[in-house]
């Protein structure tokens, strides 16, 4: 097998090295460059060491488009939008990614501004649904919340309207809405999952009453919750590369907040990176402790920020 060196500079991470010699960051290249080097912690690198690069490069490539299906949405007259996203102190239900291979069918009138903002910002949401239909119907209906993406359990992605426009999607009420300043500078993607779950009596169950196995649910306390419902292998790496692609695209710094779970309202006004959903809303409980946040960090070269 090739092989060359990279001399690590100070600051440098195995995740940026990997990506500017690989043109792409994923476990399976993490995993052959900690083989070659007998490393077993990717953050047990120092400045000045040589790391051995084994296999094919592709030096300095953005990351590549992942497989995303675009959904024609044509020239429509969008000033009869007054979608709002209304507080809620229960998760927003019914609502899951459109199948690209069979849906055909645009948004409807009025289901986003065709208005384009400069985008600094990727939000990440659950639908609060099981399955692809409901998200796809309530992102039709009138005074309903709309993503440009959304990322079904099996990995398809599905785009509904070019994400340099925008539409409501955060729900931010108050002094800190500043006229939906969030929604505009933000693309929003939506992911299959039910979202929180309970044990109660030793059984799991999320709000709409349905039972969880144990072996589908990842325990961690999320406001009242006490878990959440796990993301599929292929969807989580269907995230990745769409938030990777993303963060090259639009040249969004590569950076998260260290607390993944709370509401980090002021601080957020002027943040520019990657959050998720109850980073702006305490309410919420998007996306809790079942999604590997870890895993994105590494894919997509994020560094944990305090706010």
């Amino acid at each position: 097998m090739a092989m060359k060196t990279h001399t690590v500079s100070s600051g440098e991470t195995l995740s940026q090295i990997i990506r500017r010699h690989y043109g792409r960051f994923d476990m399976r290249l993490l995993d052959m460059v900690l083989a070659a080097n007998g490393l077993s912690d990717p953050d047990r690198i120092r400045a000045g060491q040589a790391l051995k690069l084994p296999g094919n490069w592709n030096g300095g490539a953005d990351p590549a488009r992942p497989a995303i299906t675009d959904m024609p949405h044509g020239d429509r007259d969008t000033a009869a939008l007054v979608s709002k996203t209304q507080a809620s102190d229960a998760p927003r239900a019914g609502r899951a990614p459109a199948n690209p291979a069979v849906l055909e069918k645009p948004l409807g009138p009025g289901d986003f501004w065709k208005e384009t903002y400069h985008k600094d910002l990727i939000v990440l949401h659950f639908t609060a649904g099981y399955t692809w239909e409901s998200a796809y119907s309530a992102f039709r209906q009138p005074g309903r919340v709309a993503a440009p993406f959304l990322v079904d359990t099996n990995g398809d992605i599905r785009r509904l309207f070019d994400e340099k426009f925008w539409a409501p999607h955060l729900g931010i009420r108050g002094e800190h809405s500043q006229n939906n300043r969030h929604d505009k500078r933000s693309i929003g993607i939506e992911i299959v999952n039910i979202g929180p779950v309970w044990n109660r009596n030793g059984k799991w169950t999320d709000y709409t009453g349905r039972a969880w196995s144990a072996d589908r649910v990842v325990p961690g306390e999320n406001r009242d919750a006490h878990g959440g419902a796990a993301f599929p292998p292929a969807q989580v790496e269907a995230v990745c590369a769409l938030v990777n692609w993303l963060l090259a695209q639009y040249r969004i710094p590569r950076r998260i907040p260290a607390d993944f779970f709370s509401c980090r309202l002021p601080a957020m006004r002027d943040y520019k990176g990657v959050a998720t959903h109850q980073m702006f809303r305490a309410d919420k409980y998007d996306l809790g402790p079942a999604f590997p946040f870890r895993q994105l960090i590494a894919e997509c070269g994020l560094q944990t920020v305090s706010l």
